[in-house]
């Protein structure tokens, strides 16, 4: 006798047999096996519908789109964020520039002053 036939015998004659509860594990309440439980549903369900080629072109589709997605919005934040230290450096250069003609004025001023009071 095969190992199923085997079993079948002696599940058939209650030898084997477990209670219901015993027999199959309590489902799991949190959120995340509510989820997986419903992922795994739509899978079926999608699977009996959809011929795997196409099932196949629909995940490229999908993968191409939150690709495109991914890379817009990497060179949309690239782009914001260079405009903004483009900004600040500017600023800094227009700060460090003033402070640098005041100091440069001021020595020119200096120098008049004494030029001056020795003539």
């Amino acid at each position: 006798m095969p190992n199923s036939q085997v079993d079948a015998h002696l599940i058939s004659q209650q030898v084997l047999s477990l209670p219901r509860a015993a027999a199959l594990p309590a489902p799991k309440r949190d959120i995340w096996a509510i989820i997986h439980r419903a992922a795994m549903r739509w899978h079926e369900v999608a699977a009996k519908r959809r011929p795997f080629r196409t099932h196949r072109r629909w995940m490229a589709a999908t993968l191409l789109i939150v690709g495109l997605m991914g890379s817009g919005l990497s060179v949309s934040t690239w782009r914001v964020v260079s405009d903004l230290e483009d900004h600040d450096a500017n600023r800094e250069f227009k700060v460090r520039a003033s402070n640098q003609a005041s100091v440069l004025q001021r020595g020119i001023d200096e120098y008049l002053f004494t030029h001056q009071s020795v003539i």
